[in-house]
């Protein structure tokens, strides 16, 4: 998983901590943080004044305080007691809470990112989904934008429903409206691969009948020669190709230069001149 060091709170608190437990770096006004994702091939590097470290930690320990509280009134009187807007849902801090699927504030924050401002949130899903699906055509830029920012974020509360509700019937609890049901059934296989070919041996099949034969993938290939014949490899790889990558979204923090797409190029330019020229390449 790419991991960008801007505003990365991680690694804020690892500053702060640092900062915190020297004695030799009171002289220094700023400090960098750096992230390196090596599966990825990815560094990223941001730098912060003290100041602003400073200011950070003392954010942290205002929220580490008010965390406490809302853990002992949870661990005291019970979690459904918490007022909900305690509960700030989001990509990250949602990602790993085993709580995603049947959290109110959660659902709440989903419906509204369907829903938008004009619905009314006790409607019912199926309404709010069918009113939000009819509205996309007249959405603008800046508003896909800002529901397209939350669409992963949804897709993962989704699976997590998804999930739950096979827990729950996996467990024989009823979930209203569903069941389990016997899946369609796996590809055909040989029970015995050596009875098979030995009965298709004796109906006098011809080789490129039984059997069938396909060269090697180039990774394959890299796999049996790059290591053991270099020189060999380097011939292989000449005879590689890979198509190019089709248009892809992605963020503006993505390093990836954006595409130029200019529509106008797609069509064939008839006016007379571009006419004329053509002709006349045509006739020499």
């Amino acid at each position: 998983m790419q991991v960008d060091a801007e505003q990365n709170e991680q690694l804020q608190l690892y500053a702060l901590a640092r900062w915190s437990s020297s004695t030799c770096c009171t002289t220094l006004t700023a400090c960098a943080c750096s992230s390196i994702s090596r599966s990825l091939n990815h560094v990223s590097e941001w730098a912060l004044s003290v100041a602003e470290l400073e200011a950070f930690g003392q954010r942290a320990q205002e929220a580490a305080a008010s965390v406490i509280v809302m853990f002992n009134i949870a661990e005291c009187e019970g979690v459904n007691t918490l007022p909900l807007e305690n509960f700030t849902p989001g990509e990250k801090q949602c990602r790993f809470c085993k709580a995603r699927a049947i959290c109110t504030r959660g659902k709440q924050f989903h419906m509204q990112t369907v829903a938008g401002e004009f619905d009314d949130l006790t409607a019912p899903i199926s309404e709010l989904v069918t009113s939000a699906i009819a509205r996309v055509p007249m959405l603008t830029n800046e508003q896909l934008a800002e529901i397209y920012g939350q669409a992963d974020f949804l897709q993962s509360w989704l699976k997590a429903i998804r999930d739950r509700v096979n827990s729950e019937l996996n467990a024989g609890h009823p979930v209203p409206g569903f069941k389990l049901v016997t899946g369609k059934q796996g590809n055909r296989a040989w029970r015995n691969e050596v009875e098979a070919e030995e009965l298709l041996k004796s109906f006098r099949l011809k080789q490129d009948q039984m059997y069938s034969q396909k060269v090697i993938s180039p990774t394959q290939a890299e796999k049996l020669l790059k290591k053991e014949s270099p020189r060999r490899w380097t011939k292989v790889e000449a005879l590689i190709i890979r198509s190019d990558g089709k248009p892809t979204i992605a963020p503006e923090s993505d390093p990836r230069p954006a595409l130029n797409v200019n529509p106008v190029n797609d069509f064939d330019d008839v006016s007379e001149d571009a006419l004329a020229d053509d002709l006349a390449d045509d006739l020499i």
